[in-house]
């Protein structure tokens, strides 16, 4: 299975719209900033499981949650934007709530920039922005679970 990890998209989906065209992933998630725009890939490509949170910029996206939890191949991911988390600072607070739910994973984005690691046993992974990144080229996240491996990657977007 193949997930592609968005996040902080701002409006400017047609570099995703032709992502998910050229090469579809079994699903797709969006870790807000703009809620609305997975909302709108989702009509484009309606066979295309989507999730996705509300970031601090979703203030109108009410279908939405804060954060969500789910199974993917095994590894629970815990999704949430991450600005009531304080991750531009610490992702202390991320960790802690990912635990909380059981989660060996937290996803996050709101800082605008690719990141990757292991904090108190959870991995922490944020694809960076794809349409406004705080430096370098606009970047998403693949998602695989190879032999039972979680597996994370960035990908510049061109």
């Amino acid at each position: 299975m193949k997930a592609y990890v968005f996040s902080d998209s701002h409006g400017n989906i047609v570099k995703i719209a032709q992502i998910l065209k050229n090469d579809p992933p079994d699903i797709a998630l969006h870790l807000g900033d703009l809620a609305s725009d997975a909302e709108r890939l989702g009509v484009m490509f309606p066979s295309l499981p989507f999730k996705y949170v509300l970031g601090n910029s979703d203030r109108w996206a009410a279908r939405a949650p804060k954060k969500l939890v789910f199974d993917f191949e095994g590894f629970q991911i815990f999704m949430t934007h991450g600005h009531e988390y304080l991750v531009k600072n610490t992702l202390t607070m991320l960790v802690a709530a990912a635990k909380k739910t059981g989660a060996d994973c937290a996803f996050f984005g709101h800082t605008h920039a690719p990141e990757q690691g292991v904090i108190d046993g959870v991995r922490c992974l944020n694809p960076g922005s794809c349409a406004l990144p705080r430096a370098g080229a606009p970047t998403y996240g693949v998602l695989t679970a190879p032999a039972g491996r979680l597996e994370f990657k960035i990908v510049e977007i061109r």
